[in-house]
């Protein structure tokens, strides 16, 4: 997982906006201090809370962008154990 990887890819991406930047980074923040694991176990309060994103339907957009962008594989669970998986950049 390279941030800078991340930031060159998103140069030359104009999809992205500064709500997929701040959600990337908040995923990351809390991937790396569960111990950097394949698979994060979403909690979407602490990833909004570090975001930054107050809407709940702005966060589902821009986890389902990232996701379809190749940024992320998504896995919801709608039982409150969604998960994702960084790709490689």
């Amino acid at each position: 997982m390279s941030l800078t990887a991340f930031f060159e890819t998103i140069e030359d991406d104009p999809r992205i906006t500064t709500a997929h930047i701040s959600v990337y980074l908040a995923m990351l923040s809390e991937f790396q201090a569960a111990g950097a694991c394949d698979l994060l176990l979403l909690n979407r309060t602490r990833i909004m809370q570090l975001a930054k994103i107050s809407a709940r339907s702005t966060y589902d957009r821009v986890i389902h962008d990232l996701d379809v962008f190749g940024y992320i594989q998504y896995h919801p669970d709608f039982g409150g154990n969604s998960t994702i998986k960084f790709n490689k950049l």
